[in-house]
């Protein structure tokens, strides 16, 4: 019997557990039996139905003996990697910096880590130049996420929590500043702490929601940036440069969409849409902009609801300073939407030279006080965004015809579809598989 297992972040919404059941499904043709280790699980994520059985590792490990042929495929950072005896362990690591963590140490223990393995997968390029320069000795293959594009549905926006960040209710900078409020050394400040400042900060939230009917012509003018709000997203950044763009006379009908959520689950709703809040009407006073269509969108979304997301807008926008595989500009890309982003990293696979909404950006090292992930070495370089190139794409964009904008994405979708196609991606993988497992038998046999 030929089995796969395949560990990582196989059972949430997040961009890296869709891609690891995308692997898995051009994998399992290769294989009798596929099962998935969850090493990432966590009840408090959006749980999403991997298609093959999961188990526990012990439980794998005990199959794994029974089998003939086996791959254990760690679908993680090398820290997570694992190596079943007489198996081909193979690592699979989305990375965005341009070093590995060297996490106190002379050299990352990441590499040490990785050169215990049978063989390195890398989703780009990128990934596997800086595996290389670090020091990794293994063979290391890119094998490009085989993405498989949904049958958007036609429609309206689904419905879903949305907050209007022009909405300025009355009093609502105090008001912010006194749903903030956290003082429990008093009796009266613990009282205003459980009764006076939830009914506030509910209030204020009230009075910024929205339904996505609102959104005025999504279709047409609307742009979607999906990202979690982590510093190398750069989503406050992005805002800046949006705002920039506001200005510009032929922005005035263009909305923003940003869907996004907190790296922490846990994180109060008002906190979030406040912080994001207070950035939009700070830089609409600074920059003089009257109206910033800037919408909010928080909260789980099921695959259905999201693809009608990505359906209903016209296209989707990317400020990240670093990418591993950048699922949303992908999906854009190969759903034959507008794309606005830069061209580094994992993107620099996805776009052409001379796509005409791309946008400049500086290598710099950038150290993120208080990043939640704390994971990147801080000399690590990133890629800024050159002041106003954001807005100058943008700018290009709304100056382009809609016919002058459709013919764009396809050309964009042709350049990317010869990166990213299953069909290529399954050829790549059906070498690998037989390669790797043959390799196996060999040194079964000798």
């Amino acid at each position: 019997m030929r089995l796969l297992v395949i560990r990582g972040d196989l059972q949430s919404h997040s961009g890296y557990s869709a891609a690891a059941r995308d692997y898995s499904r051009s994998l399992q043709g290769h294989f009798d039996r596929v099962l998935g280790v969850d090493i990432h699980y966590s009840s408090a994520r959006p749980y999403e139905k991997f298609p093959h059985p999961v188990v526990a590792e012990e439980e794998a490990k005990h199959q794994a003996k029974a089998a003939r042929r086996v791959l254990v495929l760690s679908f993680t950072t090398p820290n997570y990697y694992a190596c079943y005896p007489n198996a081909v362990n193979v690592g699979l690591t989305f990375w965005e910096a341009d070093r590995l963590p060297l996490q106190g140490a002379d050299r990352p223990p990441w590499v040490d880590q990785a050169n215990r393995m049978t063989a390195i997968w890398a989703p780009c390029s990128h990934t596997k130049g800086v595996f290389e320069t670090a020091g990794v000795t293994v063979p290391i293959r890119v094998i490009p996420w085989p993405i498989r594009t949904p049958s958007l549905p036609s429609g309206r926006l689904p419905d879903g929590e949305i907050y209007d960040l022009d909405r300025r209710p009355w009093l609502a900078s105090s008001l912010v500043k006194l749903a903030r409020f956290q003082e429990p050394r008093f009796r009266w400040s613990r009282w205003l702490m459980r009764n006076a400042v939830p009914q506030i900060a509910a209030r204020l939230l009230a009075r910024w929601r929205i339904t996505s009917q609102v959104i005025p012509a999504p279709r047409d003018f609307a742009l979607l940036c999906v990202a979690q709000d982590v510093p190398r997203k750069a989503l406050l950044l992005l805002l800046s440069e949006w705002m920039e763009f506001k200005r510009r006379p032929l922005a005035e009908p263009w909305s923003l969409i940003l869907k996004s959520t907190p790296i922490d689950p846990q994180t109060p709703q008002f906190t979030f849409v406040s912080r994001f809040w207070e950035h939009v009407q700070a830089l609409k006073s600074q920059l003089g902009v009257s109206r910033a269509k800037v919408y909010l969108w928080t909260g789980d979304l099921s695959e259905a609801a999201f693809q009608c997301l990505l359906a209903g807008t016209h296209g989707q926008i990317a400020a990240s300073l670093g990418e591993g595989f950048c699922g949303p500009a992908a999906l854009a890309l190969a759903l034959g939407k507008s794309l606005v982003a830069p061209r580094h990293t994992a993107l620099t696979d996805y776009l052409a030279e001379d796509y005409p909404y791309r946008f400049a950006t500086r290598p710099a090292c950038v150290r993120f006080v208080g990043d939640p992930l704390g994971v990147y070495d801080p000399a690590s370089l990133w890629h800024v965004p050159a002041p106003f190139a954001v807005a100058d794409a943008l700018t290009r964009l709304a100056a382009d015809s809609p016919g002058r904008r459709a013919e764009i994405a396809t050309q964009a979708f042709l350049h990317f579809m010869n990166w990213c196609n299953p069909e290529r991606v399954e050829r790549l993988l059906a070498e690998e598989v037989q390669r790797l497992l043959s390799s196996q038998a060999r040194a079964a046999a000798a």
